[in-house]
């Protein structure tokens, strides 16, 4: 019984470390400011407000994708169809 007390509360405290180091790192990629244009094969798409470093990006479309911050300089996209693309992230 202790065994398994242990190990249970040895699972809650690894979960819980992995969560709050998570949170640190999306915290730490702060994004572009909104209204930044980034460049994709696509064409252009206007980088609209969000938190934690994931913004959403308007096409002229009028599509939009997801825009996360890979904090080295550079910014991952994806649209709904599943196409990624890297770009440089404006500054």
């Amino acid at each position: 019984m202790k065994t398994l007390l242990v190990a249970g509360v040895v699972a809650l405290l690894l979960s819980t470390s992995v969560a709050i180091a998570q949170s640190a790192s999306l915290q730490s990629r702060p994004g572009a400011p909104a209204g930044s244009t980034y460049q994709t094969p696509a064409g252009a798409q206007v980088g609209t407000a969000g938190g934690n470093g994931v913004q959403t990006a308007i096409s002229p479309g009028g599509g939009t994708s997801i825009v996360q911050s890979n904090g080295n300089g550079t910014s991952t996209l994806t649209s709904p169809g599943g196409s990624i693309n890297s770009t440089p992230t404006p500054r």
